[in-house]
Parts: structure tokens; sequence; C-alpha cells
């Protein structure tokens, strides 16, 4: 998925967080096509600017580079020759080993799997395998649009408990540092959105980690997209914020 609109799925994640809670709430959205910020939100009448932001580690990245521009690459093919209809996701679980090898393979599944779908409204995950290995898997979720979308990622097991505490709390602080400059540079509140492709730390130790950050009380709150329908508030608004029941969440949002 490029990058926008990985941006605007992850914005579309909030959106649905908030409304699910907060039903009666008056939401608005705006695009900003001279980011920063990528987007702008009036909640109740107050006006926020919204900053997405990506959380891999740096081995992470090439990999799950690699795997967003297989998925670009089959959305591309496939709207260039009408076969894409509704909304996809393509979901990784890690990374695929030798993915030179399959990626052709993977690429024509992706393909085959829209057309086979076109005229359906919703279809459940479904494993994609390859040479008897089942390397992701992907699902329709509306008959809206023509999208292909990416989730998930690479991600590397066996850390212990200490060093993803330090390998997260370096990535938060750097990305956070980079987002504080927009936000002084705004001079309006500013809520961050991450998208936690890093996918390691439980919650209860990505908010440790995301509280023990300086640049985090810039802003004024932070929210955490894991996967589909799945997120939570990792730093809420002040007290003194008028719209701050909008933002508050019940207690097992933030539990592991």
């Amino acid at each position: 998925m490029p990058l926008k609109r990985q941006e605007e799925w992850c914005r579309n994640e909030f959106d649905s967080w908030l409304r699910k809670h907060h039903p009666g709430a008056r939401i608005i959205w705006q695009d900003e096509p001279n980011d920063p910020p990528d987007f702008w939100l009036t909640l109740n009448g107050n006006r926020y600017a919204v900053e997405v932001t990506r959380i891999l580690d740096q081995q992470e990245r090439g990999d799950t580079a690699a795997l967003c521009r297989l998925v670009d690459e089959a959305e591309s093919e496939a709207l260039q020759a009408g076969e894409l209809t509704g909304t996809y996701i393509v979901v990784f679980d890690g990374r695929i080993h030798n993915l030179g090898k399959v990626r052709n393979a993977l690429k024509a599944r992706f393909r085959e799997f829209v057309r086979l779908t076109a005229a359906r409204r919703k279809v459940p995950s479904t494993p994609i395998e390859i040479k008897g290995r089942v390397l992701c898997s992907i699902e329709k979720l509306s008959q809206h649009r023509s999208v292909l979308g990416f989730a998930g990622g690479a991600d590397k097991s066996g850390s212990w408990e200490g060093e993803i505490r330090q390998e997260l709390s370096g990535i938060l602080q750097q990305s956070l540092a980079a987002k504080s400059a927009i936000a002084i540079k705004l001079n309006v509140p500013m809520i961050i959105v991450l998208y936690d492709v890093f996918a390691l730390a439980t919650r209860r130790e990505f908010i440790k980690c995301l509280q023990a950050i300086p640049d985090a009380k810039m802003f004024h709150m932070v929210y955490v997209v894991e996967d589909i329908g799945r997120g939570y508030i990792a730093q809420e608004p002040a007290v003194t914020d008028p719209a701050r029941a909008c933002f508050q969440a019940p207690a097992r949002i933030t539990s592991d």
C-alpha cells in the first residue's frame, strides 16, 4: 500500500474507534495536501492536527518495505488490468524467507483472488499458500473503492524482553522527535496515530516506553493501531481538553 493509503487506513482505524466508543461525537476529517500535518480532525468543534507514523525496527524496515512493494505491484497491475473491484487487505504475520523465489507466485495469487471475488461484497480472511507454506492471508473488506492494502509485516522473534523494550524506546524516541518539531511549527494540538508494525511489545510495555519519552508530552494524545479493528489510546489528552470525554476509553482498552 502506498504511504498515503497506509496513512488513510490508519486514520480510518482511528475514526472507527472514535465512532464505536463515542457514537454521538461530531467528527469531521480533512486531508492536508501540503502536509504536515497528514490530516485535520474537527471533533465536537475542536480542531486537531493528526500525524500518522509507523513503528518498526531497522531490520524490519527493509523486509517490510519489500513486502509492501510486492503488494503495491500487485495492486497497480490489477488496476491496469481492470481486475480490482473493492477493498482488500493482505496481512503478513512475519518475514518471508527467500521472498525473491516466491514473489511472482504471490503476486499472481493476489491477482487471482481479486479476480475471482470481484462480484462478492465481502470475503473472509483466506490463507495464501505457496509450495506448501502459508505465507500470508488476504481478505475482502468491502465492495467499495479499488484498493489492495497491506498490513502486518516482517517481525523477528527470539528477542529478550529487555532488548525489545530498549529497541522500542529508541524507535519511539526517533519517531516522536521528528513529529515534535512539526507540532512546534504548527502550534496547534496534535494527535499522533502510530501504526505498530513492531508488534512485539504488549500494550502495557508499549505505554511504559512511550511515557518515558519526554517528546511524547508534546502531543495532545497518542492512538496506536495494531491491526484491522484493533487499537488503543496510549496517551490520553490533558484534563483541560474540552473534548477529553471523546478520547477516553474503558480500562480494558489499555490492558495487555
